[in-house]
């Protein structure tokens, strides 16, 4: 007896090492074969889950096709059991296939943890093909069940995980429910046609091979099938049952587009009437409108109109003339909107069968001033609610704001370019005025600058005529800004040339109004001190055209005063008679003596917060402290007393 039951048990020990690396190998490839799916897209998983069910359902049919067609399978077991175990074979291989791709689904959106979570399941599902062995290895029972209730705690977790539902469009969202209907079927007719063979017949029971009995011992068997047939019922029934929450979802998703629509339009700068139209479509498209119209207040055409639905012109005159629509946008609503709940009620329209039931009506204002409005209508009483009104103020207010801070960064660029080119004019000013002048034994020079403003009218400059004489100038063109600095730089020139042909004081404040009065726009004009100094003859002359007092230091009587003269701005009298204003001035030069030039900006100082000015006086007592110094020592004593003076003030600086 024993000698006849080695050869089945070594039989049996065969099939068992056999089933356990086929389930291994299997297990494993379609572990890999999911990995290497590196796209999502669910419609190509699960076609290819459907084709593998198919091959297993023909794998299923095809006995009863052949059997008294092709080949009589009762009179042929051995063709009969091979085409059955192909059939086991292929629903081993579609449910494997179909644990493999729902893997793909179970880990979109995976992390460390889940991951952990599906290694651990891989390795546990491992371990159970070894409980596949039959006779004499066979597990007990008890063993077998509690392993099935381990495993099922294990893939519990995994089979929740259905969050790639939320990321199909409405049209994936049918065609997957079909598609899990489809899996549920085959995987359902496939274990009812597994569990029939076990009343085979025409010789040993092919599932005796494959599945142990009591079905609790194939753990590896049922957590796969379990597994691949729960995933679908969830995902199924999750599908159906929030198919209305995926109409809410695809709404969302729709304003967030509609808001990534507008935003964009922005950053396209396009023009206002463009982008209140494509504002007015996509208020018009969210809240199920069925007519409306766009107004926009255009600077160069007026107030345009363009609508949509079945609405006419003359209705829109009629509704704006009834609802006194001019009255309506001349200020902003505090809300931010105007809400017609009947059309009828409020005697806009008098037929009850109108198809324009409720207006909604949204201005829009930038900088308290009307821009446009968006005026929608439906033909629903009441057709508005709370949420739709809100979400169309929600894109009015952000094209409201991205609006204005267009409009604000429109003038940061142009400030930034402004003080750009104020800097540029700024260089090109200072460039214009001498830095160094000329060594000299008889005299030294020394001269500061700084304007108010980045540029500004101020002007000074020098003539060597040859070794023993020596032409000055300051002046300031009216004015502030880049205006005055430009007419400062065309005086320049001028005065630069007349400078040039050496004349007396009196005739070059003469050929340099003229000059002024050709180039300056009226209302201009050009205030100045020319000196000439004479070092053989130690004399000095100067004509003043109304600008400040030449401050002069005697070094012989060591007396301090100011030296005015008569004249007047270039530019003011523009003929002849300014010839009458005009005077030169001779005075003695000593050794030691000091003369101060320097324009209005300096007296004009003031202390902060104050309207005490720095004054003639002030002035007139620093260079009376500081004038045996060298002309650097002076003129930063100058410097230093006038900031002591204005501290905080930087409006007076020239």
């Amino acid at each position: 007896m024993v000698g006849g039951h080695v050869p089945f048990i070594v039989h049996q020990l065969i099939i068992s090492f056999l089933l356990l690396i086929t389930f291994v190998t299997h297990l494993f490839y379609f572990n890999e074969y999911a990995k290497f799916k590196l796209y999502f897209n669910v419609e190509q998983l699960f076609t290819s889950i459907m084709i593998a069910g198919f091959i297993s359902l023909f794998m299923a049919v095809l006995p009863n096709m052949l059997d008294g067609t092709v080949i009589d399978l009762s009179n042929s077991p051995k063709i009969n059991r091979l085409l059955h175990m192909l059939f086991i074979y292929t629903s081993l291989i579609y449910f494997l296939h179909s644990f493999a791709i729902f893997r793909k689904l179970m880990l979109k959106r995976k992390d460390n943890a889940i991951m952990k979570r599906w290694k651990l399941l891989v390795a546990f599902l491992v371990m159970t093909t070894f409980m596949s062995l039959n006779e004499p290895l066979r597990i007990p029972s008890l063993v077998a069940e509690i392993t099935l209730v381990a495993g099922g705690l294990i893939i519990l977790p995994m089979l929740v995980r259905i969050k790639w539902i939320a990321f199909l469009t409405k049209k994936v969202q049918w065609l997957c429910i079909f598609f899990l209907l489809g899996i549920v079927s085959i995987s359902l007719v496939l274990i009812q046609k597994l569990y029939s063979l076990k009343n085979f017949q025409g010789g040993r029971d092919p599932m005796q091979y494959v599945v142990a009995d009591p079905i609790t011992l194939n753990v590896f068997w049922l957590l796969i099938i379990c597994c691949v047939v729960i995933y679908s019922l969830l995902s199924l029934a999750t599908l159906v049952f929030n198919l209305p929450i995926f109409s809410v979802i695809e709404e969302k998703k729709s304003e967030i587009e509609s808001y990534q629509e507008i935003s964009t339009a922005l950053n396209l700068k396009e023009s206002d009437e463009e982008t209140f139209e494509r504002l007015f479509n996509v208020c018009y498209s969210n809240t199920m409108s069925n007519s409306g119209w766009l107004v926009v207040n255009s600077a160069q055409n007026g107030q345009i109109y363009e609508h949509v639905g079945s609405i006419s012109e003359e209705q829109i005159k009629t509704v704006n003339q009834r609802i006194n629509f001019e009255a309506l946008i001349k200020r902003e609503p505090k809300n931010g909107y105007y809400y017609f709940p009947d059309l009828v009620k409020s005697r806009v329209f008098t037929d009850k069968n109108t198809a324009f039931r409720s207006m909604l009506i949204l201005p829009i204002f930038n900088s308290a001033k009307f821009r446009g409005a968006i005026c929608l209508v439906s033909p629903m009483l009441d057709g508005y609610d709370e949420y739709m009104i809100n979400l169309t103020k929600s894109y009015v207010d952000q094209a409201k704001l991205a609006l204005e801070n267009a409009r604000l960064l429109e003038k940061t660029i142009q400030a930034a370019r402004y003080k750009e080119e104020l800097e540029i004019a700024q260089r090109v000013q200072q460039a214009l005025l001498p830095k160094t002048f000329p060594p000299s034994e008889y005299c030294e020079i020394a001269a500061f600058a700084e304007s108010a403003r980045e540029v500004g009218g101020d002007y000074y400059d020098y003539n060597q005529i040859d070794d023993y004489r020596l032409a000055l100038i300051i002046g300031d063109v009216s004015g502030k800004g880049t205006d005055a600095a430009f007419h400062m730089a065309q005086m320049k020139g001028i005065f630069q040339s007349l400078m040039q042909l050496c004349p007396p004081s009196d005739n070059f404040m003469m050929m340099a109004n003229t000059a002024a009065s050709n180039c300056l726009e009226k209302g201009r004009f050009v205030t100045l001190i020319y000196i000439a100094l004479d070092f053989v003859q130690n004399v000095f002359t100067f004509s003043r055209a109304g600008h400040c007092p030449l401050l002069y230091y005697n070094a012989e009587t060591k007396e301090v005063d100011y030296l005015s003269g008569d004249g007047l701005g270039l530019g003011i009298i523009r003929d002849s008679r300014y010839n009458d204003f005009v005077d030169a001035h001779n005075y003695p030069l000593n050794v030691g003596d000091v003369l101060v030039l320097y324009t209005d900006g300096l007296v004009e100082g003031r202390q902060y917060n104050s309207e005490e000015e720095y004054d003639y006086d002030r002035l007139k007592n620093c260079l009376a402290l500081n004038a045996p110094k060298s002309a650097d020592a002076i003129k930063d004593a100058i410097i230093a007393d006038f900031k002591s003076f204005t501290r905080g003030n930087n409006d007076y600086r020239d």
